[in-house]
């Protein structure tokens, strides 16, 4: 892939994923339904290279943070009478996210591996087709599709604050972390 990509003057990507594996819960008893094992695909982020093995430059997307002051005004729309507040977490919220940047081959972890890899293979590459967390520009691909996917059921986002998005037909007041 980086031979193709000099040959043909292409910028590429590489890069590697690694497992994560953490005990959510630990604080609680053992045998406890709230603890459980979690384990994330991560990208490593701090060691990519491009197609002639120089440190890999990355677009800065970055994402528009929830301020302090948009949580607070989440906060004060829900104490009004006929409103309430809620907390949500999206499940896997980054590999929703199509991966849109510069094209990148990762290594993946030998457990992520299919099983008609082993002995066939010494270090294969895959081309990176969704968000990861640990991804420089992650956060931005996943903001982008969260806010095009909220505007396309009625949101609309509030002034400056691009993490602030308001459904004037369910009175529902989004803040976006």
């Amino acid at each position: 892939a980086s031979r193709d990509a000099r040959r043909t003057g292409e910028t590429v990507h590489f890069g590697r994923v690694f497992g994560l594996c953490v005990e959510k819960g630990s604080e609680l008893p053992v045998g406890d339904k709230g603890r459980k094992f979690k384990y994330r695909c991560v990208f490593a982020g701090n060691s990519v290279v491009d197609q002639s093995w120089e440190a890999a430059v990355f677009q800065d997307l970055g994402a528009s943070p929830s301020t302090m002051a948009a949580a607070k005004l989440v906060d004060a729309f829900a104490c009004l009478e006929g409103n309430d507040g809620q907390q949500a977490d999206a499940v896997q919220a980054y590999p929703q996210a199509t991966f849109i940047g510069t094209k990148t081959w990762v290594a993946l972890p030998k457990e992520a591996w299919p099983k008609e890899w082993e002995g066939k293979y010494q270090n294969p590459v895959v081309l990176l087709k969704k968000a990861l967390y640990g991804h420089p520009d992650a956060g931005g691909f996943w903001e982008d599709h969260c806010l095009k996917r909220l505007i396309s059921i009625g949101f609309e986002p509030v002034g400056d604050w691009g993490s602030l998005m308001y459904h004037k037909g369910w009175n529902l007041l989004l803040a976006v972390y």
